[in-house]
C-alpha cells in the first residue's frame, strides 16, 4: 500500500511539475519582428533566448526532389480462372463511387447555419480585442523620404505624409497597451542629395498565455453555441412530432 501511495504521489508531483513549466513558457513573451527596407521584407519570431528568421529564409543550396518511383504496369482485372470476377469488382467500384457521390451532394446541398455563424462573431471580436490589448509594440521605426523634381510639390506631400504617420501612430497608441517608438521621420528630398534608406519597422510582443485564453474563448463559446443550436433543433423536432400527432 505505501508503494502505490508513493507511486501517486510521484505522479501527482510530476504532474504538477509539468503544469508549473507549461505556465511559466507561457508567461514568456513572444516577440515578432517586422522589417521593411530597401534589402527586402523581413520577419523574424523570438522567444526567450531562442529566435527564429522566417523571411528572408536560408541561404543553402536547395536540393533536388527525388525522381518519384515508376510505377508498376498496369494489368488487367480478369484473370483466366475467374472471368467474371475483375467485372464484378469494377461493378462494386462504381456503385461505390456513385454513393460518395450522392453522399457529397448531399452534404453540400446542407443550408449554413447563419445563426450559429452570428453568434460567434460577437466572442471572436471580443478575443481579437483581448488580444489587441495585451500587445506591446517596441523598437517601431518609421522612416520615409519624399522626392520630386517640384520644391512646391514635395513640401505638399510632406504634410500629407506627415498626416498619414499621425493617424498611424495615434492608430497604434489607442488600440495597443504600450508603443515605444525608435525613430519617426519623414524627410523631404528637396535636392536630391539624400542618402538615407526608407524603414518600417517594429516588433510585436505577446504573452502566450493572452493568446490562448483568447483562443480558448472563441473555443468555448463555439462548443456552447454548438450545444445550444443542438438544443433548438431537438426541440423543433419535438414541436413537430407533436404537431402531428395531435
Amino acid at each position: 500500500m505505501s508503494v502505490v501511495v508513493l507511486i501517486l504521489s510521484l505522479l501527482g508531483w510530476t504532474m504538477l511539475a509539468l503544469l508549473a513549466l507549461l505556465l511559466i513558457a507561457l508567461c514568456i513573451p513572444v516577440a515578432l519582428e517586422l522589417r521593411l527596407d530597401d534589402s527586402g521584407f523581413a520577419i523574424a519570431i523570438r522567444w526567450f533566448v531562442l529566435r527564429y528568421s522566417v523571411l528572408p529564409g536560408d541561404d543553402k543550396p536547395h536540393r533536388p526532389d527525388p525522381a518519384p518511383p515508376t510505377a508498376p504496369p498496369l494489368t488487367s482485372g480478369v484473370s483466366d480462372s475467374h472471368p467474371n470476377k475483375g467485372g464484378k469488382r469494377s461493378s462494386e467500384q462504381r456503385a461505390d463511387r456513385a454513393v460518395k457521390r450522392e453522399h457529397a451532394r448531399t452534404e453540400e446541398k446542407r443550408p449554413v447555419d447563419w445563426g450559429f455563424v452570428a453568434e460567434l462573431i460577437h466572442p471572436a471580436l471580443r478575443s481579437v480585442g483581448m488580444i489587441l490589448r495585451g500587445l506591446r509594440l517596441r523598437h517601431v521605426t518609421i522612416v520615409t523620404v519624399v522626392r520630386g523634381e517640384d520644391v512646391a510639390r514635395i513640401g505638399i506631400r510632406t504634410g500629407e505624409t506627415w498626416a498619414a504617420v499621425g493617424l498611424i501612430t495615434s492608430y497604434l497608441n489607442a488600440r495597443c497597451r504600450r508603443v515605444q517608438y525608435d525613430e519617426v521621420r519623414v524627410i523631404p528630398d528637396f535636392t536630391a542629395s539624400c542618402t538615407d534608406n526608407e524603414i518600417l519597422a517594429c516588433e510585436i510582443v505577446a504573452l502566450p498565455v493572452v493568446v490562448v485564453g483568447a483562443c480558448m474563448t472563441v473555443l468555448f463559446s463555439a462548443l456552447w453555441s454548438l450545444l445550444r443550436a443542438r438544443v433548438r433543433t431537438h426541440q423543433q423536432t419535438e414541436k413537430s412530432a407533436l404537431a402531428g400527432a395531435i
